[in-house]
């Protein structure tokens, strides 16, 4: 049996070879907007975004904020080492993932403690909470969720983890994409509104340990509803 390729994957892959095959975008280009290209590709909006998102983690595009989407130069240069999207065992995908979240996600925590605003503090509740809002149903739920990790780099004031952040969401990525299982979707779910909100809380009250064990066992626990470990 072929491997299952998700709607926003395939609109991902049309936009890739248009960039790197047909060159109708090229480095430096700024892309049409949702609107545009959703009429194009003949796809959703939120099809667009999630290709987006996959192409942005796969170092062929960039956002620059309040400007809009472009090409990067050298587009897909950084792939091998990096682009985790088209490879065949999407398992070992979910734990490369994973496990770079449990290195990385710590550190960010602790430094999103010490050096974010108030404003910054203000979206990172935001985003937790329409993640717990949105979590039993579908829509914009892995949106939100992505936010709240994007949040998070931000508020670290560490432009690394600002650029690292694709690659963090490779897991969330993979399992909207490819979990069939609808109680295993609950579950991860269910797991990242319940540490979402004890990392918050630990932010928000400075607790520097708790905001890094919870960030652990937030991972360590999306590990084993995936069978991972």
């Amino acid at each position: 049996m072929g491997k299952y390729i998700s709607l926003a994957e395939e609109t991902a892959e049309k936009l890739k070879h248009m960039i790197l095959i047909d060159e109708t975008y090229k480095s430096g280009d700024r892309l049409p907007n949702e609107n545009s290209l959703s009429q194009m590709l003949g796809v959703s909006r939120t099809s667009i975004r999630e290709a987006v998102k996959i192409l942005i983690a796969g170092n062929v595009l960039e956002i620059k904020r309040g400007i809009g989407t472009f090409v990067k130069e050298n587009p897909g240069m950084a792939s091998n080492l990096f682009d985790m999207i088209y490879l065949s065992d999407k398992k070992q995908d979910l734990s490369d993932s994973l496990n770079l979240r449990l290195i990385l996600e710590p550190a960010m925590v602790r430094a999103t403690i010490t050096n974010a605003t108030e404003n910054e503090l203000d979206e990172i509740a935001r985003y937790e909470k329409l993640c717990r809002e949105t979590a039993l149903a579908d829509g914009k739920y892995f949106e939100y969720d992505v936010k709240f990790h994007e949040a998070l780099a931000i508020g670290s004031h560490n432009k690394i983890f600002e650029q690292l952040t694709p690659f963090l969401h490779q897991s969330i990525l993979i399992i909207n994409h490819s979990a069939r299982d609808e109680k295993i979707v609950k579950s991860f779910r269910e797991n990242a509104v319940k540490y979402h909100k004890k990392i918050l809380d630990c932010i928000l009250e400075k607790d520097y340990e708790g905001a890094v064990i919870y960030s652990k066992i937030h991972v360590y626990t999306a590990m084993k509803i995936m069978n991972i470990i």
